[in-house]
């Protein structure tokens, strides 16, 4: 089963979807903060097999890097 980052983000975060957007990220949401910055690692990191590590914790701090690295992987960026 293929999830939206939208859809991933929005679990992770506890939130509405439609609270996202590409420009959403650690900070510049109200519920993604650092601990829900933390949920959003650990769900990147079951769906895609992300290590978490200093790289992927800045790199996917924004939805826009999210939403590339699903793109890439399924070819579907939504």
């Amino acid at each position: 089963m293929i999830v939206s980052p939208y859809q991933l983000v929005a679990e992770a975060l506890n939130c509405d979807p439609a609270s996202l957007n590409a420009g959403s990220g650690l900070n510049r949401h109200p519920d993604w903060d650092s601990m829900g910055h933390l949920n959003v690692m650990l769900a990147l990191e079951r769906l895609y097999g992300i290590e978490i590590n200093d790289q992927s914790i800045v790199r996917f701090g924004a939805m826009a890097e999210i939403i590339a690295h699903h793109s890439g992987m399924t070819g579907n960026g939504g």
